[in-house]
């Protein structure tokens, strides 16, 4: 396995198509004596799928945990799927806690910046960005999505009776050991109230100029130009 994708041989990726490649986001592993093999986005890893993919395939399946991002990665490289398929779809309980702090806690652990919650008008849909890209992760139910929306608002200590305005909020988000803000942004929209979850990192130790995203020119005009005596230094 590569650092940022699977390293998948054309025969391995004709194996499955690109509809069952995301609908249980999977990427063949290689050839193996007595059953198939396949990594799985460690998120959706369950008894129940392999037990449906040997219905499928009539074989033997053997899964492997997988990174998520390297493995979304992979479906994006190797794959193209049509627009309405490779969405996982979702039924949500209670008031949507459990759900909301597990997308919350994947989106951390991808390294996203921000999850959108989206409505549409038979369904409504949930991307993560990463690296700049919007990349849709799940499909919520029409029924189900006002109860994930309440949630936030509650958390952000917005008001939920509130449909026709915009509200901007914030959660401190804090579990299993994880701990960070996020803002709050609820837009409404045609179909519905649009959420928009910012995540933001608390430690900035870790922050240099040179891993903040400068191209090594600008990186060297930025220094020269902050050593001058006069001036100003202007980023936008």
């Amino acid at each position: 396995m590569l650092k940022n994708f699977i390293d998948l041989k054309v025969e391995d990726q004709q194996r499955i198509s690109a509809e069952q490649a995301f609908h249980y986001q999977i990427i063949p592993k290689g050839p193996s004596g007595t059953a198939l093999q396949f990594y799985i986005d460690e998120f959706n890893y369950s008894l129940d799928i392999r037990d449906e993919l040997e219905l499928i395939f009539g074989e033997a399946v053997v899964l492997e945990k997988c990174d998520t991002e390297v493995l979304q990665r992979s479906l994006t490289k190797y794959y193209r799927r049509r627009k309405e398929s490779g969405q996982k779809e979702l039924r949500v309980n209670g008031e949507g806690t459990d759900f909301l702090t597990t997308l919350i806690r994947e989106a951390h652990h991808l390294g996203s910046s921000d999850i959108h919650l989206e409505p549409y008008q038979e369904t409504s849909r949930i991307r993560i960005r990463i690296d700049g890209r919007l990349i849709e992760r799940f499909s919520v139910s029409k029924e189900d999505y006002p109860a994930i929306l309440n949630r936030i608002k509650i958390r952000a200590f917005l008001d939920i009776a509130e449909k026709r305005l915009p509200q901007d909020g914030r959660i401190e988000f804090e579990e299993s050991g994880l701990r960070f803000d996020i803002r709050v942004s609820i837009i409404p929209t045609l179909h519905g109230e649009k959420a928009v979850l910012r995540l933001l990192s608390r430690d900035a130790s870790n922050l240099s100029l040179e891993n903040i995203g400068f191209s090594e020119a600008d990186l060297n005009i930025y220094l020269n130009g902050i050593r001058k005596p006069h001036g100003i230094v202007l980023i936008s």
